[in-house]
């Protein structure tokens, strides 16, 4: 095998939270793809920036939110070969990262790509990140592998480097659109009851399904929209009026935006069992709503 045939895939945390590596491995194992190495690691801020150093594209903003991701929980670092890959693409890299994954925004991914059949939540929450050539295959294992990476493509390492990864339990999806009513029903009343039976009266989408169409996950984030912006009508107009101070700046229409830091730490005043993942997945679902609702490619 030279470099040609090499990929590299990192299930992110979201993805190992949920059980989803088995998954993902039987995802590319259908596609002609075999694992030879799987490492389960946490991520540090050094390995993030050395991993990213060629790839972040993205402003300061997106840079700080998606480092808190990797705080919550580990990542599976995958290797992987193929024998055959589309001609036009020249790598299996290449393939795995254009053809397979999926758009980083949820809603603009495909059927037949990872985050288009998987449980992928929003363009925090969006489950794996790939290698987009051989280039950066090669220097991103040597950060998630080490230098000698490629001995351990050989037959023997897929068995024995795989174990712990791969024997994780049952797929457990977050339900994505349960998981931030109950995280917002608290700041709507303060009987959280009242705000989550509040929320569901202004339209709140239904329980996530993972192997939703884009359409439909579309379809989902316009209704949490809808639902947000009749709230802030309501919020005005004084239907509605038992809420928390952050609630407002949550709202369509809202004089700012919160930091993360804010928004956890007024959201536990109403809710202080509130999970962190619960809160960022509420938070940058909310964050990234206008860009998830952005017209369809």
């Amino acid at each position: 095998m030279n470099d040609q045939n090499s990929a590299l895939l990192m299930v992110k945390p979201d993805g190992v939270h949920q059980g989803l590596t088995a998954a993902v491995l039987a995802f590319l194992r259908a596609r002609g793809f075999e694992a030879h190495c799987i490492r389960r690691m946490h991520l540090t801020p050094a390995a993030r920036s050395a991993l990213y150093a060629t790839t972040r594209s993205t402003g300061q903003l997106d840079w700080d939110l998606n480092g808190v991701l990797y705080t919550l929980g580990p990542v599976d670092a995958v290797l992987l070969t193929a024998r055959d890959f589309p001609p036009d693409h020249g790598s299996a890299a290449a393939h795995v990262s254009r053809d397979l994954k999926g758009h980083f925004v949820p809603t603009r991914s495909a059927p037949g790509t990872l985050r288009g059949e998987l449980n992928a939540m929003n363009p925090i929450f969006n489950l794996v990140h790939t290698s987009d050539d051989p280039e950066e295959c090669s220097r991103e294992a040597r950060v998630l592998f080490g230098e000698d990476w490629r001995s351990l493509l050989g037959p023997r390492s897929a068995t024995a480097a795989s174990g712990t990864a791969v024997a994780a339990p049952h797929a457990r999806l977050l339900d994505h659109w349960a998981t931030l009513a109950t995280t917002l029903g608290p700041l709507l009343a303060a009987a959280p009851r009242q705000g989550l039976a509040l929320l569901y009266e202004f339209g709140w989408p239904a329980s996530q399904t993972p192997d939703a169409a884009p359409q439909d996950r579309h379809r989902q984030y316009q209704a949490a929209h809808n639902t947000l912006t009749g709230l802030a009508t309501a919020l005005r107009s004084g239907h509605v009026s038992e809420i928390h101070p952050l609630l407002p700046e949550l709202l369509p229409g809202g004089v700012r935006f919160p930091t993360l830091a804010e928004f956890l730490r007024q959201a536990q005043t109403r809710q202080p069992g509130l999970s962190a993942w619960d809160a960022y997945l509420t938070y940058t679902t909310l964050r990234y709503l206008d860009l998830c609702l952005e017209e369809l490619l």
